[in-house]
């Protein structure tokens, strides 16, 4: 939206943060939805091109199934499923993970051009996998190292285990003041009843309690 540029994204689904949307950018979170809701968001959102940015690798990607359906242009990062099930397919892009915004806006820009142009990509090289003379016996499991455990081992892994969770209170409530409150703090949210109920609430009011417990 700073530099004007003529690009417009749809968020199906939520970010892990709250992020800013239209009127402040261009930007349209839509929230969660059921499975079977997605074809018809796809539809009324009606995209020149679906975007998959993950950069951590998916096994399979059951929302990539109801692009396919749809039959729209894809640009997906190239690790995981998305290599081998768009390998061969027309109006596809796939692309390193974790690249430079710049380097995002600039693609999206050629893409556009290319959609209006009509000027097809390159198709993608389709990967013969049962020629790739891979064998799970000698090229994967022979190379894993075997561990080997005593019952002390084990003991005092379950001790560190044990430990962890006040470990983690102590670093995530550092910036609590109350000594008290750093106290209760993980019993409280931890709590089976409690936990869920504190995770609905929403991410500006949850911001404003740690403020006031940091105060």
């Amino acid at each position: 939206r700073a530099q004007r540029m003529p690009l417009e994204f749809h968020l199906l689904g939520y970010a892990y943060r709250a992020l800013r949307t239209q009127p402040f950018s261009h930007l349209h979170v839509h929230g969660a939805y059921q499975d079977a809701e997605l074809s018809d968001l796809i539809a009324e959102i009606k995209p020149h091109v679906v975007w998959f940015p993950g950069s951590c690798p998916e096994t399979y990607s059951y929302t990539l199934s109801a692009v396919l359906e749809a039959g729209l242009p894809v640009v997906a990062t190239d690790i995981g499923a998305f290599s081998e099930r768009l390998a061969g397919r027309e109006w596809t892009w796939l692309v390193q993970p974790d690249r430079a915004t710049s380097d995002i806006v600039t693609h999206f820009l050629d893409v556009q051009r290319q959609l209006t142009q009509r000027s097809a990509p390159e198709l993608l090289p389709v990967v013969d996998l049962t020629q790739a003379g891979f064998d799970y016996a000698t090229d994967y499991a022979a190379t894993l190292v075997q561990p080997s455990y005593s019952l002390d081992d084990d003991l005092e892994l379950h001790s560190r285990w044990r430990a962890l969770a006040v470990a983690q209170a102590d670093v995530a409530f550092a910036t609590v003041r109350s000594p008290l409150i750093r106290k209760i703090l993980p019993a409280f949210l931890h709590n089976r009843w409690l936990g869920p109920l504190i995770a609905r609430l929403p991410h500006n009011l949850k911001q404003s309690i740690k403020e006031r417990l940091r105060a």
